[in-house]
C-alpha cells in the first residue's frame, strides 16, 4: 500500500528521576504507539520520537534525595525507563538522550535565534530565593498553594489545573530541600513574551480547538482570557542544566520546556542520520508531515501555548496538527506517589506473558475524559472475562475451519462484509488523530469479540477467516503480540501488517506450530 500520509509523532520525554510507572505508560507513551501502529497499518509513513528529560530540576532532587551523583541517577533510571518501554512493547523510532553535544548545540542554536531576532527578552524580576540553601527556588525546589486552584503544586505549573504561577503568588510556599520560608530576591532572566502572539494563538484555537478533548480546550480558553497572557521565563538560575549562551548569563540555564521543542528535533536528526534536509523535511513550515503530540494534562501549556507560540514567532517550523492528552491514572484511588511508594513500575509488573492484556486494561480504563483508576483486582478481571474467553472461541474455531478448507472464497457473505465495515468505521475513526480514543477502540474491540464468537460458530470457512482477518487487524496496534501470531497464520500477501480487511487472496498458514504460538499467549486461569 502506497503511503498516504506522512505523522510525525512525539510523546513527551520521561524525565530521569524514576522508573516509569503504569500512570504514565497508559497515557501518551502506550496512546502514541498504539496509534502509530494503526497509522502504518493504514499505509502511512509515521516517525514516532521521544527522548529522556535529563535536564529537569526533579532530577536534581531526586539525586539529592538518594544522595548519589546527578548521572548516576540518570542512568540507572534510563536503563529501567527502556525496560518499561520494551515490555509495554511500546517501540520508537528515535529515543534519544539530552546529554549530547548535538543536543546542547541544537537547544543553544533554537535560543539565540529567537534572542537574535528580538523575540526574548532580558528582564529583571522578583524571585523565589531560599537563604538556608543559597538556591533560586523554581519547579522541583519550590511547592506551595497553586493561586488559580489552591492545590498544593510545584513552580511555574500546576500539575491539577494546569494553569502557569509564578512561586511568588503561592500560598505557604516552602523550599523543597530544607522547608524553609523563602525570600523575594531580584535577579535577571530572558523572558519569552506570550502576549503579542494573541491573535495568532486565538486563531489557532479557532481553527483546531474542535479536534480537542474538552478539558484541554476549556484550559485554552481559559488562558485566552488572561487580560495578559503570562510570559514564559526560558532561563533559570541554576548549576544543572544547558547553559545559557549569552555573555553577562553565567550561571544560568535554559528552561528544560524550552530545551524539549528542539530537543525533539534534536532527536529527528539522530534518527535522519543528521540529515537536515530530512529534519526539515518533518518539522519544517512547508512540511507535508502532520505533527501529532501526545502528553498529559499538566503539560498542556507547554505543548499548546508555549511551543505553539514560540513556533509561530520563529517562523521557519509547522504547528502542531493535533494534541492527545490524558487525565491522571489513579492507583487504588490514589495519585501515583513514588515518595510515599505508592506505585506499579512498568519494568516490574510488565512481562512477556501479560505485556498485550495488561496494555488492553490500560486502554479499556485511560484516563481520556477524566480521572481513572488501576487496581490489580480489576486487571485480573480483565484477564478473566468474557472478552478473553470470545477471543480463544473465535481463533479455536476459526483456524479450524480455515484448515479444514482446501480454497477460501476472497470475500465473505454480505452479511459478514456488511458487520466488518461498520466495526472497520468505528476503528478507523478511533486510530485517527482528529478522533482519537484508546478507550473506543478497546471497548469497540470487547464488542467485536463478543458478536464474532456467535457468528462465527454458525459460518462458512470464508466467512470465519473473514472474522479472523478482521480480529487481526482491528486487534493488533491495541496487543501487538497477539496480533502479529494470528497475523502470520491469516496473512496477506506481502506478509506486513496493512489494514486490508479483504486481500485478493485469502492465504493461509496451515503451520501447527504457529497455532501453538498463538494459543500460548493467552492468559492461564
Amino acid at each position: 500500500m502506497v503511503a498516504i500520509q506522512r505523522i510525525l509523532v512525539t510523546a513527551t520525554p520521561p524525565t530521569t528521576n524514576g522508573d516509569l510507572h503504569l500512570g504514565h505508560l497508559s497515557g501518551p507513551y502506550l496512546g502514541a504507539d498504539v496509534f502509530t501502529r494503526a497509522q502504518r497499518m493504514m499505509g502511512n509513513e509515521v516517525l514516532f520520537i521521544s527522548s529522556t528529560d535529563d535536564n529537569q530540576s526533579y532530577l536534581m532532587t531526586k539525586a539529592m534525595q538518594e544522595n548519589r551523583p546527578p548521572l548516576d541517577v540518570i542512568r540507572d533510571y534510563s536503563v529501567k525507563i527502556k525496560k518499561s518501554l520494551q515490555l509495554a512493547q511500546i517501540e520508537m523510532d528515535s529515543f534519544t538522550s539530552p546529554l549530547t553535544d548535538a543536543h546542547i548545540s541544537r537547544v543553544q542554536k533554537l535560543f539565540l535565534e529567537l534572542f537574535h531576532k528580538g523575540k526574548l527578552q532580558v528582564a529583571e524580576i522578583a524571585t523565589c530565593y531560599c537563604e538556608t540553601c543559597a538556591r533560586f527556588l523554581f519547579e522541583a525546589y519550590v511547592k506551595g498553594e497553586c493561586p488559580t486552584c489552591g492545590q498544593s503544586s510545584g513552580g511555574q505549573c500546576c500539575e491539577e489545573c494546569g494553569h502557569p504561577n509564578d512561586p511568588l503568588q503561592m500560598k505557604n510556599a516552602r523550599c523543597t530541600i530544607c522547608q524553609s520560608e523563602p525570600i523575594v530576591k531580584n535577579a535577571e532572566a530572558i523572558l519569552f513574551p506570550i502576549e503579542p502572539y494573541r491573535n495568532e494563538l486565538e486563531t489557532y484555537y479557532k481553527e483546531n480547538s474542535y479536534k480537542w478533548r474538552p478539558h484541554l480546550s476549556k484550559f485554552f480558553r481559559e488562558l485566552l482570557d488572561y487580560p495578559v497572557l503570562p510570559a514564559f521565563q526560558v532561563t533559570n538560575h541554576s548549576n544543572w542544566g544547558i547553559p545559557v549562551p549569552l555573555e553577562g548569563f553565567e550561571g544560568q540555564v535554559i528552561n528544560v520546556w524550552f530545551e524539549m521543542l528542539p530537543g525533539h528535533m534534536e532527536t529527528t536528526s539522530v534518527w535522519a542520520g543528521r540529515r537536515e534536509e530530512e529534519v526539515d523535511a518533518w518539522w519544517g513550515k512547508e512540511s507535508s508531515a502532520s505533527l501529532v503530540q501526545f502528553f498529559g494534562f499538566d503539560n498542556s501549556i507547554y505543548y499548546t501555548v508555549y511551543h505553539t507560540a514560540i513556533l509561530i514567532a520563529h517562523g521557519n517550523y509547522q504547528l502542531a496538527d493535533a494534541f492527545i492528552n490524558n487525565e491522571f491514572y489513579l492507583l487504588d484511588h490514589l495519585k501515583f506517589s513514588t515518595s510515599r511508594k505508592h506505585a506499579i513500575w512498568g519494568s516490574e509488573f510488565f512481562n512477556e506473558k501479560n505485556s498485550d492484556w495488561l496494555r488492553l486494561h490500560l486502554c479499556l480504563t485511560a484516563p481520556e475524559l477524566s480521572q481513572t483508576n488501576f487496581s490489580v483486582n480489576e486487571f485480573n478481571q480483565t484477564l478473566t472475562s468474557d472478552a478473553i474467553h470470545h477471543w480463544k472461541t473465535i481463533t479455536k474455531v476459526g483456524i479450524s475451519m480455515i484448515f479444514q478448507e482446501a480454497m477460501l472464497e476472497p470475500m465473505p457473505s454480505s452479511a459478514i462484509k456488511q458487520w466488518l465495515d461498520a466495526y472497520e468505521g468505528l476503528f478507523l475513526k478511533h486510530y485517527s488523530k482528529d478522533h482519537f480514543s484508546l478507550r473506543g477502540a478497546a471497548e469497540s474491540l470487547i464488542g467485536f469479540l463478543k458478536e464474532g464468537a456467535d457468528y462465527i460458530q454458525n459460518s462458512s470457512a470464508s466467512d470465519a477467516y473473514a472474522i479472523l482477518r478482521g480480529l487481526c487487524i482491528f486487534s493488533l496496534p491495541l496487543t501487538p503480540d497477539i496480533g502479529s501470531k494470528l497475523l502470520s497464520i491469516v496473512y496477506s500477501k506481502d506478509g506486513a501488517a496493512s489494514w486490508d480487511l479483504y486481500p485478493q487472496e485469502s492465504l493461509c498458514s496451515k503451520d501447527y506450530n504457529l497455532v501453538a504460538a498463538l494459543n500460548s499467549s493467552f492468559p492461564e486461569f
